[in-house]
């Protein structure tokens, strides 16, 4: 189901997209270049990376491996975030969406995406944007923070990665979301305020 949400949907397109304008290389044979998505979840990412190169994925969640395997075998292996399993420089492009905002360390996070990408490779990343936007949402899916441009091209340059493109995506969901947001904040019922945690 969550493949068919508009939303899902949506940003495996746009992932897809990105990801063959910064990285336009063969794909496939020998010279195919190896995408690693950390966070695959059921593998909706995974089938729209395929035409890309040599995909695998990663997954905290021992269903979403299993779900994920049911669609691609052999592709999806559990594995966390902070430890990703894989050795040094094994990928040319690492996709992560979605999960540094549950992660502390985030830093280290950061550090072990760059550790498995390759010299002159990239890594693809979406957060959830706007502090303001915090919402009961947030403390139920356990996320610890959200961030803007600004707060995550600091933490990505304190691990020494280069920030190409940083930008919004999705505008469509910005203003149910505000709405929903500010009716929580007059009810009180947002849940723990991490509005203001810094990166």
């Amino acid at each position: 189901l969550a493949q068919k949400h508009w939303w899902f949907s949506g940003r495996a397109r746009i992932l897809s997209r990105m990801v063959a304008h910064f990285s336009p290389r063969p794909t496939a044979g020998p010279a195919a270049q190896t995408i690693l998505d950390v966070g695959c979840g059921s593998g909706a990412h995974l089938n729209a990376l395929q035409p890309l190169g040599n995909v695998v994925g990663v997954d905290l969640s021992p269903a979403a491996v299993r779900n994920a395997n049911a669609r691609l075998p052999g592709r999806v292996c559990a594995g966390s975030i902070l430890d990703l399993g894989f050795a040094a420089e094994s990928f040319a492009v690492v996709t992560c969406c979605d999960v540094l905002e549950h992660v502390d360390p985030e830093r280290k996070a950061l550090q072990e995406l760059q550790r498995v990408t390759r010299k002159g490779g990239f890594i693809l990343l979406t957060v959830p944007a706007f502090g303001a936007l915090w919402s009961s949402h947030d403390h139920k899916m356990g996320h610890r923070r959200r961030y803007n441009p600004a707060a995550l091209r600091i933490v990505a340059r304190s691990v020494g990665l280069e920030v190409v493109l940083c930008g919004y995506f999705s505008f469509a969901a910005l203003f149910p979301a505000a709405a929903m947001a500010l009716w929580e904040r007059l009810k009180g019922s947002a849940g723990p305020d991490r509005r203001g945690v810094p990166p």
